[in-house]
């Protein structure tokens, strides 16, 4: 009888536990079909994205002084080649018409990704000693630290060391686009901002 009452418990359990593999499976199939179905519309909506840029590269052209800059969140962005020193590099800025990029708040500034590995100076600067905060960032001392941009966040680096650079001013509509707001009564088509 004991044996008999074994098997019984046995059997019940061997079906519990096919129903439940059975369960499983069947989830793990929907799963698999929501992460096919999620890829799928990822890939999609990369695809989309992609063709905007491009739509909107081709029809912002002209929006920034040269092609060297690039236009990113309504502003024309310089990013240097060359090392400077905080100093050279705003004064470099300042030649292209421009000024060190402003990052005013503490959340992560919005550069393009593939840009964010190196670690650039930045304006709207205060330079930091060990002791204080000095708020004139053409100060020259060994110990004078400028804003930097490392990884999308504000950090601080000493001055006088060479780093690339951001540089940045208002996108400027092309001509043809300031001559149609004139046209049309705007009065920010009067002049080439």
């Amino acid at each position: 009888m004991q044996i008999e009452q074994a098997e019984a418990e046995l059997h019940r359990s061997q079906t519990v536990l096919q129903e439940s593999w059975r369960l499983v499976s069947s989830t793990r199939e929907q799963l698999l079909k929501q992460q096919e179905a999620l890829t799928t519309e990822v890939q999609e909506r990369r695809a989309v994205e992609e063709a905007l840029n491009a739509t909107l590269a081709t029809a912002c052209a002209g929006w920034c002084p040269e092609e060297a800059w690039l236009l990113h969140g309504g502003k024309c962005l310089f990013f240097s080649t060359q090392e400077k020193r905080w100093a050279e590099s705003s004064a470099d800025c300042e030649k292209r018409a421009a000024q060190l990029l402003a990052v005013t708040s503490k959340h992560p500034a919005e550069i393009p990704k593939p840009l964010e590995s190196k670690v650039y100076w930045i304006g709207n600067n205060s330079t930091w000693t060990e002791e204080k905060s000095v708020h004139t960032p053409q100060r020259e001392s060994r110990q004078a630290k400028c804003a930097t941009l490392k990884k999308g966040k504000r950090a601080q680096d000493f001055c006088q060391k060479k780093r690339h650079y951001i540089c940045e001013q208002p996108a400027s509509p092309p001509a043809p686009v300031r001559l149609l707001r004139r046209l049309a009564g705007d009065p920010e088509g009067a002049s080439p901002a």
